[in-house]
């Protein structure tokens, strides 16, 4: 009786060895199922994050020689504004381009405005147009950026899609700043001469639009970005403390 219990017990210890192993096993899966979920959170947040964010540099105030005359001339007080655009990209399904920080001194016929894009463009790019551009290159060296007025009347769709309708360029670029963050890059323009039609008599603007087309292609359709209603409200913008000009 004794050897078989002996027995008993060494067959039992033999039982348990595959059952540890298995429990290891399944603790290890469960650890790296739970690292990939963390990593691809994580990966999703860090996107978003970056995706919704604006370098300082090229999210403040910046002074063309003519605002800053303005600026001089009226004591500081600019009286600037800014609005809520409808889409704040290019296209609903492609998004080429973003942008944001829009500011508006219309007592100075100013515009600015920061414009993002992702260097997977240049992808895209190359696959539509046949034209090969260097990601890691200042966006003003590959792409030229217009402001301009559709016919009196006209509106845009607010469902993210801009028809190319006939236009009058407005303004001039007088100033930029770009950056770089990861895989974005950013241009901060900023056009005078813009006559918002905003005088005693005059018909109010309807809207202005940023036409972006890459530099050397005369014949493609430009990317357009609605960056202007007159028909929405404006709101203040106060100038922080880094936006003053020294």
């Amino acid at each position: 009786m004794e050897d078989m219990e002996r027995y008993g017990d060494y067959n039992d210890t033999e039982d348990d060895e595959p059952k540890k192993k298995s429990g290891v096993i399944g603790i290890i899966i469960k650890v790296l199922i739970a690292a990939v979920c963390i990593t691809v959170i994580g990966v999703i947040g860090f996107r978003i994050s970056i995706f919704n964010n604006y370098p300082e540099e090229v999210s403040r105030v910046i002074f063309s020689d003519e605002l800053k005359a303005y600026y001089d001339k009226n004591g500081g007080n600019i009286s600037a504004a800014t609005q809520s655009a409808p889409t704040k990209y290019d296209d609903p399904d492609e998004g080429n381009f973003f942008f944001d920080k829009l500011v508006f001194v219309t007592g100075a016929d100013h515009v600015q405005l920061t414009v993002r894009y992702n260097t997977s463009l240049m992808a895209a790019i190359k696959e539509e147009y046949g034209i090969e551009l260097d990601p890691d290159k200042d966006p003003l060296e590959l792409f030229d950026f217009k402001l301009v007025k559709t016919e009196a009347g006209y509106t845009p769709p607010t469902d993210g899609t801009v028809e190319p309708v006939p236009v009058e360029t407005v303004g001039s670029l007088t100033a930029t700043k770009t950056a770089s963050q990861f895989m974005y890059r950013y241009v901060r323009l900023a056009f005078d001469g813009v006559d918002f039609g905003l005088d005693e008599g005059e018909t109010p603007v309807g809207w202005f639009r940023l036409d972006i087309t890459i530099k050397g292609s005369q014949d493609m359709d430009p990317y357009m970005l609605p960056v202007y209603q007159y028909s929405l409200e404006m709101t203040d913008y106060a100038l922080s403390p880094e936006e003053v000009p020294k």
